[in-house]
């Protein structure tokens, strides 16, 4: 279970978690339901960011939290190893991490050489001077030239990944 109060509330609201005890377009339905949620939630926030409405932006911030927060339960019930899945994409994230410099500017030339462009950003974190390539027109941190997705098969029962 995530947060019990966030738990607590959806079953109150009659949005128990269907999981393995539900008809699979149900759970589809279900989850298809609360990524709506998170995604109103989302562009909520996002409206509040842009009017720069701190109030809004906060109680936009915890509504994500707990639509998002919500979802934890929902891939619970379908013995999805959330946990362990959440902590393997971490650390694919984290690839995005560079410990040389020769390697971040491989990585950044190699997007520029696509017509991507890009910049090597670094920062001393914790006493560790770390790199990343940045995309300069948005700032979304760009993956490394051989980067590998993570795999999640293994935490999701075969019944889920059958189409």
């Amino acid at each position: 279970m995530s947060n019990s109060g966030v738990y607590k509330m959806n079953i109150l609201y009659g949005n128990k978690p269907l999981g393995q005890i539900g008809s699979k377009d149900a759970v589809w339905e279900q989850i298809q339901r609360q990524a709506g949620l998170i995604l109103e939630e989302a562009e909520e926030l996002y409206e509040a960011a842009m009017s720069k409405d701190m109030v809004e932006v906060v109680d936009g911030t915890v509504d994500v939290w707990v639509t998002r927060e919500y979802m934890d339960d929902l891939l619970q019930a379908c013995n999805i190893k959330y946990k362990a899945a959440r902590k393997e994409i971490m650390e694919n994230n984290l690839s995005k991490v560079f410990s040389f410099s020769c390697d971040a500017k491989a990585t950044c030339e190699a997007y520029k050489k696509k017509g991507v462009d890009t910049e090597v950003v670094e920062e001393i974190i914790e006493g560790e001077l770390l790199f990343i390539v940045k995309r300069k027109p948005d700032g979304k941190v760009m993956k490394p030239i051989n980067h590998q997705p993570p795999q999640l098969e293994e935490f999701i029962p075969q019944f889920w990944l059958e189409k």
